[in-house]
């Protein structure tokens, strides 16, 4: 109860100063943002961003006091991995595979020193809400899915899926929403500066993003599907069990969970 109470006054303290036209970068950890804040970032400022420019261009809330205005109605563009909060007004919402998440997560949190477990034991604390203050998956995309900024139509959901087999009509959604002045050519050099072997090369070269395990990236494989691989039969039929009616609602394949 404590922990809870603690949490939510920090993140009202959070989101001090957020504005009616401001407009969010949303997703649960992990679920590609951190590509697709590299390409708006690029579209904004006519220059190819690093990890220090697309923090400073489009900062994670709470960081976003000084951050500039690049929406045409004088809005900026912040980052969040909240759940729905009822001052995001105006959001692009990436979802991914929940399967695949997991085990992107896992990784980042190995890399931080922040969970020691084997894969398994930690796909049981990602449904249960556990890996870091965010929730269960499924019931953080839920609550942007149901929420009033979705049924205003002031909501895109993007699938990081999508974005990777087309990513030039998904940014031109992911454009169209934001109102962001720009044309297709533009759009097209933007992706292919950042394609994954060029974030990972943007990685390699950054001083801002080392942690305890620097043997593993922040920028891994990228790979769609990857949970077929990796995840164990019981670990798919518990992820099915507790967040199958979410993966069927997104389009994604839970038959051969």
């Amino acid at each position: 109860m404590r922990s809870t109470f603690l949490r939510s006054a920090i993140l009202r303290v959070r989101h001090v100063g957020v504005r009616r036209e401001d407009a969010f970068v949303a997703s649960y950890p992990k679920s590609g943002t951190t590509w697709l804040r590299f390409m708006l970032g690029q579209l904004l400022s006519d220059r190819e961003m690093d990890f220090d420019s697309a923090e400073a261009m489009i900062p994670m809330v709470g960081s976003h006091r000084d951050a500039p205005r690049v929406l045409p109605d004088g809005g900026r563009l912040i980052k969040t991995h909240e759940s729905y909060r009822a001052v995001y007004r105006k959001a692009v919402y990436m979802v991914r595979d929940g399967r695949d998440v997991a085990i992107s997560f896992y990784h980042h949190q190995v890399r931080q020193g922040m969970f020691e477990g084997d894969l398994s034991s930690f796909v049981a604390r990602f449904l249960d809400g556990r890996a870091e203050g965010y929730g269960g998956w499924h019931g953080h995309v839920a609550s942007w899915l149901d929420s009033p900024v979705a049924r205003k139509g002031d909501l895109l959901v993007v699938r990081y899926e999508d974005m990777r087999r087309d990513p030039l009509n998904t940014m031109r959604q992911v454009v169209a929403t934001l109102n962001l002045a720009t044309t297709v050519d533009a759009i097209q050099r933007v992706i292919e500066t950042n394609t994954m072997e060029r974030m990972r090369g943007k990685e390699a070269s950054a001083t801002v993003v080392k942690r305890k395990h620097d043997d593993i990236p922040i920028v891994r494989k990228g790979k769609p599907g990857e949970w077929r691989e990796v995840l164990s039969d019981d670990d798919r039929a518990t992820f099915v069990r507790r967040a199958g009616p979410m993966l069927s609602r997104l389009g994604y394949d839970v038959e051969s969970g």
